[in-house]
């Protein structure tokens, strides 16, 4: 089976812990990384195969949100797909932005789906059973 490690940036600790129950729900919440800072997702990216609990293994996905501090989620999209090393990992924005204008250039940038948050806590569990389903199990990834 392939990798199915999941890399979660988002900063609001509430769509964390909703994010986090709905993956326990789905049996992958041990396979997620929660990164809250968008220079720390980055360095976590650029390091991922350095570090010794995660080396030579890169997440089978990104789940980003859009609306953070420091650095948002658009710029993190594009350093992503900037980095030879890692510009392969799906990204899905999960983001609470139904601006065209975000919705466009993430598109631009790469992003391979966008996801408006449901409000509701069912919703957004099967949002995330979803997600993880395709990208982990249905979607097809190159072997390294």
């Amino acid at each position: 089976m392939q990798n199915r490690e999941i890399l979660l940036i988002d900063d609001d600790a509430n769509d964390i812990e909703l994010a986090m129950l709905a993956f326990e729900k789905c049996q992958v919440a041990h396979l997620v990384h929660v990164v809250t800072d968008g220079e720390d997702a980055l360095r976590c990216l650029k390091g991922w195969s350095d570090a010794s609990d995660l080396a030579g293994r890169f997440p089978r996905l990104i789940i980003l949100d859009l609306k953070m501090s420091k650095t948002d989620g658009l710029e993190i999209l594009q350093m992503i797909r900037n980095e030879p090393q890692i510009k392969h990992i799906p990204v899905v924005i999960l983001t609470s932005s139904r601006m065209p204008s975000d919705l466009k250039q993430a598109y631009q940038l790469g992003c391979n789906a966008y996801v408006v948050k449901p409000v509701d806590h069912q919703s957004y569990t099967r949002t995330i059973e979803i997600l993880i389903d395709f990208w982990t199990e249905i979607n097809l990834m190159p072997q390294d």
